[in-house]
């Protein structure tokens, strides 16, 4: 389900998703290597019957559903539906698809579904720069992994869906990025990742265009997710 752009819609980056280091599950001196390590960016889905923490995640695109089981490891202050870029380790192949892991950290991702608006409205939408590291469809998501400017302020992450598009083959969505004119420092990273499924599952949407004002490949404008 799509939602209409809020006017009181705003995510505190710097409280939930601007942050250089990731939350670590355990001490180095208990855990001085991890050895060989995944990245992947994940659901979390609250804990196992067991205790611990369940994950899941497709890789990219269309890949498979992922499911991990964390044993030993249990976030607190962190609600299920939130997406985590996670950092793990697998200890036991159950099959293809499950998988028993150990989780050296993670970092949140400002989390939402798409928004939208008129044409008209999202004409006077911000689009703050950032600068793009990488942005990538898994499933029903589109993630980004980028930087942006800290301010220590509240500021406005969404994407937004052009109305007048919705029912177009190519539907154009808009990374709005609102600053509040608060006053810059530094870049530091943040991860975005945005529930597409209700649209991407649209019989009429052939594509998803997302627009973004990006200071790292300034000559590309958006970029396309097509379905096969």
């Amino acid at each position: 389900m799509l939602r209409r752009l809020s006017h009181s819609f705003m995510v505190s980056v710097a409280a939930v998703a601007v942050a250089l280091t990731f939350a670590s599950c355990s001490s180095d001196s208990d855990n001085p290597y991890f050895g060989d390590f995944s990245y992947d960016m994940v659901t979390y889905l609250g804990a196992g019957d067991n205790g611990g923490s369940v994950f899941s995640f497709q890789s990219l695109d269309d890949s498979p559903l992922i499911t991990l089981n964390a044993p030993a490891t249990t976030l607190n202050g962190v609600n299920a539906g939130q997406r985590l870029l996670l950092n793990y380790v697998v200890n036991d192949s159950v099959s293809s698809t499950l998988k028993t892991v150990s989780v050296n950290g993670y970092a949140k991702a400002i989390t939402d579904s798409l928004r939208i608006a008129s044409h008209q409205r999202l004409l006077t939408l911000a689009m703050d720069s950032i600068q793009l590291k990488s942005i990538w469809r898994s499933g029903n998501y589109i993630n980004l992994n980028c930087f942006v400017k800290y301010t220590g302020e509240v500021r406005v992450v969404s994407l937004v869906v052009d109305e007048s598009t919705r029912n177009n083959s190519v539907v154009d969505c808009y990374f709005v990025h609102d600053m509040k004119g608060a006053t810059t420092y530094f870049w530091r990273r943040c991860y975005c990742s945005f529930y597409i499924g209700s649209l991407w599952k649209s019989s009429s949407c052939r594509t998803l265009r997302v627009h973004l004002n990006d200071l790292s490949y300034p000559s590309i404008k958006y970029y396309d997710f097509n379905k096969e």
